[in-house]
């Protein structure tokens, strides 16, 4: 006949109850949720940020591409209204305003300020009546010079307003930037703006 033998109860002091019915109690630390989910927002935060360096770091310094639309009007009209950049920003929504500086190099040069406060230094670099207008923008924060070529060639009664931007930027991050974030944004802005200045549809290419 085997015979078993019952451990006896352990015993538990008072405090060591109230410590156990405590623990119970507590909840969740939100201080170390809150800590662990910041931990892994920054971590993300940084390998967005490598890969984005990584990928600009892989692109060309010297960006360039070229949109164009079609406008309602002969060469002469167009070029009357890019031309003449004092009334710029009474069509163009994206700037507040354009000022005449004194001539740098021999150059014709304004003061270009956007809807945002920010400002640049532009020169016109080669001015082709009614064909050609070449525009240098300095000061510019994601980049080094960056140049607008416009080209105005005559189809049928209209024309087709081809713009050009050329640019060479030399931070990876912003290499990035421009090509995937930005892009052709502004030179789509301007087209647009300007289809609509000849009550015209924006379609840009």
């Amino acid at each position: 006949m085997i015979t078993t033998t019952e451990k006896p109860p352990v015993r538990v002091s008072p405090r060591q109850e109230k410590l156990r019915v405590r623990r119970q109690q507590i909840p969740f630390p939100v201080g170390k949720l809150l800590f662990y989910t910041l931990g892994i927002l920054a971590a993300f935060v940084v390998l967005i940020s490598v890969a984005a360096y990584l990928m600009g770091a892989s692109l060309p310094a010297d960006h360039a591409f070229s949109r164009s639309s079609i406008i309602s009007k002969p060469p002469e009209a167009v070029w009357a209204v890019i031309s003449d950049f004092a009334a710029q920003p009474s069509w163009r929504p994206q700037l507040r305003s354009m000022d005449r500086l004194p001539n740098q190099d021999g150059l014709e040069a304004w003061q270009v300020t956007g809807s945002n406060g920010e400002s640049m230094t532009m020169l016109v670099v080669e001015s082709v009546p009614p064909l050609r207008l070449v525009n240098l923008y300095r000061n510019t924060q994601a980049s080094g010079d960056t140049s607008w070529i416009f080209e105005i060639q005559p189809i049928a009664q209209d024309s087709q307003v081809t713009l050009t931007e050329r640019t060479r930027v030399e931070k990876p991050l912003s290499r990035f930037f421009l090509r995937y974030v930005s892009g052709s944004r502004s030179a789509d802005q301007y087209l647009a703006a300007l289809a609509k200045k000849f009550g015209d549809p924006a379609v840009i290419q």
